[in-house]
């Protein structure tokens, strides 16, 4: 018989539960039973209690009823990059009306001959 599973899933199952083969095939077959909504054993009514506040997700929400919002980070070489540039385009093409949004620390916005414009800085992340 040929079975559905990764490899990589019945090794882990066998490592780490200490079982046979066959014992992590029959385990994950029970698992893909459970998540199609087969009851394989009853719980116990203090079982069920547990499942139920497990199952129950939070959404944290601040007092006022909205959604909390984040503290801004902050950084040093973006800031002076983002004023670079703002002093740059001054000097260069006399923009004076240089706007940064609110809440943003990567963006400006300005008007050049009657459009308007923005540049959003972006900082590549490290490969992991």
């Amino acid at each position: 018989m040929k079975n559905k599973y990764n490899e990589k899933q019945i090794v882990n199952l066998m490592q780490s539960l200490d079982i046979s083969r066959n014992d992590a095939i029959e385990i994950l077959q029970a698992d893909a039973e459970i998540d199609k909504g087969a009851k394989l054993f009853e719980l116990t009514p203090e079982q069920k209690a547990v499942e139920k506040k497990m199952r129950k997700t939070v959404k944290i929400v601040a007092p006022n009823g909205k959604k909390a919002q984040r503290e801004l980070k902050i950084d040093d070489n973006r800031e002076k990059l983002l004023t670079s540039i703002i002093e740059l385009f001054n000097e260069k093409f006399s923009i004076e009306n240089i706007e940064r949004p609110p809440r943003t620390t990567n963006k400006i916005r300005f008007q050049f001959f009657g459009d308007t414009f923005s540049v959003t800085i972006a900082k590549e992340r490290k490969k992991k």
